[in-house]
C-alpha cells in the first residue's frame, strides 16, 4: 500500500512538475511576444515619423521645383522680348524713324 501512495505520489508529482514546465514556457512566450509588440510599436512609430517628414520634404522639393519652373519661364520670355526688341530696333533703328 505504501510504495502504491508513494507511486501515485511521483506520478502526481511529474504531473504537476509538466504543469510548471508548460506555465515557464508560456510565460516566457508571453514575455518575448510582449518584447516583440513593443519592437513592432516602436518600429511603427519610427516609420509614422519618417513619413511626416517625406511628406514635408517632398512638398518643399515641389514648392522648389515650381519655383525654379516659373524663374526659368520669367527668364525665357524676358530673353524672348529683348532679342525680339533688339530685331526690331535693329530693322527700324533706334529711334524707330525707319518704321513709321
Amino acid at each position: 500500500m505504501e510504495e502504491e501512495n508513494n507511486n501515485n505520489y511521483q506520478v502526481l508529482q511529474d504531473k504537476v512538475d509538466d504543469i510548471k514546465a508548460t506555465v515557464i514556457s508560456n510565460i516566457d512566450k508571453l514575455v518575448e511576444r510582449n518584447n516583440t509588440i513593443d519592437h513592432v510599436l516602436y518600429d511603427t512609430n519610427t516609420l509614422v515619423d519618417s513619413s511626416i517628414s517625406f511628406k514635408h520634404s517632398t512638398r518643399q522639393l515641389k514648392y522648389q521645383l515650381c519655383r525654379k519652373k516659373i524663374i526659368t519661364s520669367v527668364g525665357i520670355v524676358l530673353s524672348g522680348l529683348i532679342v525680339g526688341f533688339i530685331i526690331i530696333m535693329s530693322f527700324c533703328g533706334i529711334n524707330f524713324l525707319k518704321c513709321g
